[in-house]
């Protein structure tokens, strides 16, 4: 069995902080690592700076095999200052526990002592610190206002804490160590400090389940087992129609996950780009069928290139950190199918369906050079009315590699809709994806104008979305 030491403080020790006390993380103990050939053990100690980890490696680490791996990572501690001295004392020179070109040289040698033992040395970087959850922590006993005085503003906090960081990653390039970046895999959530405890330095299960996450598929190469890698969604839990539902922000946009009681096999997801919760008999009917619900507030960016990169950057965050499919089912109401094709078109590997209704497919047709709202989409698109002249972004006129990828269509309207004609969009669609060889349904509501959407009796949408799912 191939062995990993681990070497660090109480980060990757598990410890969390609760309801007012440390205690270890139950599920921070390697088993899956173990479970893949990896026999993990784990030396790391609360409290410990790079000097208490060198002094502990020197005693654990034995002459190693080339197949040993040595995991490091340090500074969060040694980054600390002394805050009774800064709140006795906020004019004196105070320094942190490790200086840091010290803190350097010693991680220098640590890497240097596990390649003279033959082992493998691997970094693991720091994730980041909540500054003004640790400032409180930390003068909870002191005074705040001359801790304050030595630090000049709260966030040097994080900047000094980064500059370890930067100094733990340029050391193991330096020496040809790998890193492993659990900081990005924080700084890429919603928002990082849902993942962090009361401290606003230790993870908590959800982020100890974050690193371990990072440490499996790195390691072994593979994804990680579902013990490890799922976890609640972040932001404020609610229900929804009977099922959880988190709201939260997202590069600064409202996102709302709703989570089915059983989640079916791939865990598929419908997501919308507008108008969350709107005539909903299609998110309810696929949430009693395993779907996640997904909900990224779109709405008034008119399907530009900046809502497809925000698009982009939300759906890498859904796949990658809570294992939801490759493959989405895009549902766009009314200007949201402006997102749902115009995303789809750039992103055809992404998609499983399409499911569009009453959908704005022209922007010519809605709003339209008479509505107030062209100057938005003309703001939105960085365009003048007269480029207008030229605009190529309209999803009837880049349908081609949605047809070359075989992506199902569905679509319900009403053909009586004097907001957003049939004729002038879906239409147009329809016509021009069939002759490109896509497949297109269309469901026409006889006298409905555009509202009410969906349909009162969805089956026939949900079947179709259930029946183009990847196998």
């Amino acid at each position: 069995m191939r062995q990993l030491f681990i070497f660090s403080d109480s980060v990757i020790k598990g410890v969390m902080h609760e309801n007012g006390r440390y205690k270890l993380c139950e599920d921070h103990d390697f088993a899956s690592l173990n479970a893949r050939g990896i026999e993990a053990h784990n030396h790391s100690k609360m409290g410990a700076t790079i000097r208490t980890g060198l002094d502990i490696m020197r005693r654990k680490l034995t002459p190693c095999d080339e197949e040993t791996l040595v995991l490091l990572s340090f500074g969060g501690n040694d980054c600390d200052f002394d805050w009774k001295s800064v709140s006795d004392d906020p004019e004196a020179a105070h320094i942190c526990k490790t200086p840091l070109e010290t803190f350097k040289q010693k991680y220098a040698r640590m890497l240097e002592t596990i390649k003279r033992f033959g082992g493998k040395p691997v970094v693991l970087n720091l994730p980041p610190i909540d500054s003004g959850r640790y400032f409180r922590w930390i003068s909870r006993n002191l005074s705040p206002s001359r801790i304050l005085r030595f630090l000049k503003e709260v966030g040097f906090i994080g900047r000094w804490q980064e500059m370890f960081n930067i100094a733990a990653v340029q050391v193991a390039s330096a020496a040809g160590v790998p890193v492993i970046d659990i900081r990005s895999a924080f700084l890429a959530q919603p928002d990082f400090r849902s993942y962090l405890c009361a401290d606003g330095i230790h993870p908590n299960e959800q982020g100890a389940a974050l690193i371990a996450g990072e440490l499996y598929r790195t390691l072994t190469g593979n994804e990680a087992p579902k013990i490890v890698t799922e976890q609640p969604f972040p932001g404020k839990k609610s229900q929804w129609e009977g099922f959880d539902r988190y709201d939260f922000i997202c590069n600064a946009r409202k996102a709302t996950v709703v989570v089915p009681r059983k989640v079916a096999e791939g865990h598929p997801w419908i997501w919308r780009p507008a108008f969350f919760g709107a005539f909903p008999s299609v998110d309810k009917a696929l949430l009693e069928k395993g779907f996640h619900v997904v909900y990224y507030d779109l709405t008034h960016l008119y399907g530009s290139p900046r809502a497809q990169r925000l698009g982009t950057d939300f759906y890498d965050i859904m796949r990658r950190y809570y294992r939801l499919s490759s493959k989405v089912t895009l549902e766009g109401f009314s200007r949201g199918g402006l997102f749902a094709f115009n995303w789809g078109a750039k992103n055809p590997d992404k998609v499983a369906c399409i499911y569009v209704d009453a959908p704005v497919c022209d922007v010519f047709s809605w709003p339209g050079r008479h509505r107030e709202l062209w100057s938005g989409l003309l703001a939105e698109w960085g365009l003048t009315d007269e480029q207008m002249n030229n605009f190529k972004g309209n999803p009837i006129d880049n349908l081609e590699p949605l047809a070359d990828a075989g992506i199902p269509v569905i679509s319900v309207c009403g053909d009586s809709d004097r907001t957003v004609p049939y004729e002038e969009n879906m239409k147009i669609v329809a016509d021009r994806y069939r002759a490109l060889g896509g497949l297109v349904e269309i469901i026409l509501k006889p006298g409905c104008d555009h509202h009410p959407h969906s349909l009162e009796n969805p089956e026939a949408v949900v079947d179709f979305i259930v029946r183009n799912q990847p196998d």
